[in-house]
């Protein structure tokens, strides 16, 4: 799929929202993901139910769009991230949100080393502009 194609009209922010909302009560609620999830839907101009938590999530992929999905899936990792750690039962409730919008499981595992790649680039940099050497695989 050509992703130049995709617009912000093809993003569904209440759904994006909803299932944040879903994963930050995953391992309890941390301040730094409501405020993660709060920020989000302020610029979305969406407003987080924090009461509608539940568990069992209804499948509603047809309503929505590819972009829509992956930006979830993506997010989620983030915010499950968030805390320091993706712990197992975060990425579990990850690839069940994924399920849950239909997203491939192996597509979700692409986003996660991505992302995983990308916060490896993130430290490096960092680590870098510190005046450490960032461990560096030239080959």
């Amino acid at each position: 799929m050509d992703p130049s194609i995709h617009t912000m009209q093809d993003f569904d922010p209440a759904t994006y929202i909803q299932a944040l909302v879903a994963l930050a009560h995953i391992d309890g609620l941390f301040d730094i993901e409501r405020d993660y999830v709060d920020a989000k839907a302020e610029l979305l101009g969406v407003t987080p139910d924090w009461s509608a938590v539940s568990a069992d999530l209804q499948p509603i992929a047809g309503e929505v769009s590819e972009l829509t999905r992956r930006v979830v899936i993506r997010d989620c990792i983030v915010l499950a991230s968030v805390d320091g750690e993706y712990s197992d039962a975060e990425r579990a409730v990850v690839h069940r949100i994924a399920q849950w919008l239909e997203v491939d499981e192996g597509a979700c595992d692409r986003i996660e080393d991505w992302l995983r790649r990308y916060w490896e680039l993130l430290d490096e940099s960092e680590a870098l502009l510190s005046g450490f050497d960032a461990p560096y695989e030239n080959g």
